[in-house]
């Protein structure tokens, strides 16, 4: 039996947390809803970000891609994107490898089907144009052209009813001068980069969110140096074995590339750089000789790789990327999906908990929750073969060669397929293991994989030793790699000496580390000091010379020390070595030579005491009195100090 209480009906008013497409989307089917049935609903939707402002500030962060399907549902529903905003139409793709580059185009053209990109703010930091041309604000626009209020307001909480008969109540607004909102439903189309998740998770009904990692994007321009416009309208995606980058690509748009690398950990800068000075990355840009330019606009933004679970309550439903979405393809679209079940849900069915369990929840589930699991399939698949070199060059030059035959136009149509995500994931998963296209590859097949087992068997000592290497750095726990950072807290002798031989190490292979040392102590200063008697005992010089190469500091010996005396109730008894002499120094003049020889050694030294730290699978978050940084390794070398080891036992 349907309970009333749960309805939206005439005069209900509904809360949209979030003002990127999800929101809108929802505003928009929910106003055609109430349309409908005649009546009027009263809506608001909380966003905090001006989709007007250029760079992060503005923007959320996504390629902006508008996929083949949702073209064409964006114009059913008289929401396609103005001039303005449509920033390219892409024509098709190029996939490139080590061993070239292959174009694949759509299988099956047609006029009424579009690719394009868009920003979702109004453009890259540092670009100089003034027309707005922000797509989610013009969504944004469209649904207030509609009838649905926009607030800037940030929201601080949400609580939710005890009983059928009580709204939703939503605190909004500037620490101590909270308004309240009573709301009939709240949508929560926040997304994934924001603090409410936790305080969605807070609320008590169950809601886990998804699991994700950071990726990396960029917008860089390339527009030519005198003036003339970009012109490449086909998508770059990239598989060249770059061990931490699972997924890269280029998106055109307008006279920038957007340039999107995600792993299965979190990436970063150096991510970035490494990939844009891979050689067949940069055979792909539009000038020989080109440089990144000194300024352009970088982001990290949160992508999900698992789905949230428990989305709904009473009167409140979570959309969009918080929610369920499609696996590593079309945040839009899966926006647009989502949001549209959601709101036919909550006005045929109502907004009770059960009724977006089975109306918008199972629907949902039914479309991309499994399929989420073929797509994780085919991706694996497709990272498989394209990290071996021997797999991927036969199939690749055979795709070259041989591209007007039907089995590499199934081929083609297959990596098309996964590029766009045309067709469900279970679809092409299907297709994948197709008789007829697998006993055409036979011969192909047969050839590449025999290289690949001969290279296996002969190899077969260094081959296990590479995969036990390789399943540590997937766990984050491999061996200190070019580019990677290593953050030393303290700067007595252990931290000083360990960051001396980083460098040295470091060196000696050949390899760029990033070594950071925190000391929060100025030791050149006479009111900072280590409490410690200052004795060096034998064999220090040695330890200092050979093991660190630095040269001991005779100028800074105030005593030499060639014996001690135990002394008791009866009897002194005087202890000597075998010549060996210990030296009483000034231990702040001591350690203050050390981190002056870690700085030459190539240290970045920082006076400034660490906050906190978050670990994460990728690696640590480090905060400081001066500045935060990612690092892949951190050594407590802090002593006793009381903060720091507060820091490490929260941390640990």
């Amino acid at each position: 039996m349907k309970d009333r209480d749960y309805y939206i009906k005439d005069g209900s008013k509904i809360a949209i947390i979030g003002g990127g497409p999800a929101g809108s989307f929802f505003a928009y089917f929910a106003l055609k809803n109430a349309k409908q049935k005649g009546i009027k609903i009263d809506i608001t939707i909380f966003e905090g970000k001006n989709f007007c402002q250029k760079g992060p500030r503005g923007c959320n962060m996504c390629p902006g891609v508008i996929s083949e399907k949702l073209y064409v549902e964006l114009r059913e529903n008289n929401l396609l994107p103005p001039e303005r905003c449509v920033q390219k139409e892409v024509k098709g793709y190029y996939f490139h490898t080590h061993d070239g580059c292959v174009e694949v185009q759509n299988p099956n053209p047609s006029a009424d089907k579009k690719i394009l990109t868009v920003f979702r703010g109004d453009g890259p930091m540092f670009s100089e144009e003034s027309e707005s041309k922000s797509f989610d604000n013009f969504l944004l626009r469209q649904v207030q052209s509609m009838g649905a209020s926009i607030s800037t307001d940030i929201v601080s909480n949400v609580i939710l009813p005890s009983n059928k008969k009580e709204q939703v109540k939503i605190y909004f607004g500037k620490q101590g001068s909270w308004r309240i909102m009573n709301a009939d439903l709240v949508v929560g189309a926040f997304g994934l980069n924001t603090g409410m998740l936790e305080k969605t998770k807070r609320l008590g009904f169950g809601y886990v969110p998804p699991r994700t990692v950071r990726a990396c994007q960029a917008e860089i321009y390339v527009g030519g140096r005198n003036g003339n416009k970009y012109q490449d309208n086909r998508i770059h995606v990239f598989s060249l074995g770059i061990k931490p980058i699972t997924y890269a690509s280029f998106t055109p748009r307008g006279d920038y590339i957007t340039v999107t690398l995600v792993g299965k950990n979190d990436l970063n800068k150096d991510h970035l750089i490494e990939f844009l000075n891979h050689p067949v990355v940069r055979r792909t840009f539009p000038e020989e000789g080109w440089t990144l330019p000194k300024n352009y606009c970088i982001c990290f933004p949160k992508i999900n790789i698992t789905q949230a679970k428990r989305l709904f309550a009473d009167r409140f439903v979570v959309i969009g990327s918080a929610g369920i979405s499609r696996y590593y393809k079309h945040g839009i679209e899966s926006a647009f999906v989502s949001s549209r079940i959601a709101a036919n849900s909550a006005f045929e069915s109502g907004v009770s908990e059960s009724a977006f369990r089975n109306g918008y929840y199972k629907p949902v589930m039914k479309l991309f929750g499994s399929d989420n699991l073929y797509g994780r399939l085919v991706f694996g698949l497709n990272d498989y073969i394209t990290s071996r070199r021997r797999i991927s060059a036969g199939y690749f030059s055979f795709l070259k060669s041989d591209k007007k035959l039907p089995v590499a136009k199934m081929q083609l149509e297959f990596i098309w397929n996964m590029f766009t995500g045309s067709i469900p994931f279970k679809k092409l998963f299907v297709k994948v293991f197709d008789p007829i296209l697998q006993i055409r590859l036979l011969p192909v097949t047969v050839i590449v994989w025999n290289k690949q087992a001969f290279e296996s068997l002969v190899g077969g000592g260094k081959f296990r030793h590479k995969k036990i290497l390789k399943s540590l750095a997937n766990k984050g726990l491999g061996p200190l790699e070019d580019g990677q950072t290593v953050v030393v807290i303290g700067g007595g002798p252990g931290g000083t000496s360990c960051a001396i031989t980083l460098s040295r190490l470091a060196k000696r292979r050949n390899i760029n580390l990033n070594i950071v040392l925190y000391e929060g102590k100025d030791f050149g200063k006479d009111e900072q000091f280590n409490p410690c008697v200052g004795v060096l005992s034998p064999p220090i010089e040695e330890i200092l010379e050979k093991k660190l190469g630095i040269p001991f500091p005779h100028e800074l010996i105030l005593e030499k020390i060639p014996a001690y005396y135990l002394h008791s109730d009866n009897e002194d008894i005087k202890l000597e070595g075998d010549g060996q002499v210990s030296c009483a120094v000034h231990r702040m003049l001591f350690d203050n030579y050390l981190l002056h020889c870690a700085k030459d050694a190539g240290v970045k030294v920082i006076h400034g005491r660490v906050t906190n730290i978050d670990i994460e699978r990728s690696g640590a978050m480090v905060y400081s009195e001066k500045d935060n940084r990612r690092a892949d390794v951190v050594v407590g070398a802090f002593g006793l100090d009381e903060g720091a080891c507060k820091v490490f036992e929260t941390a640990t």
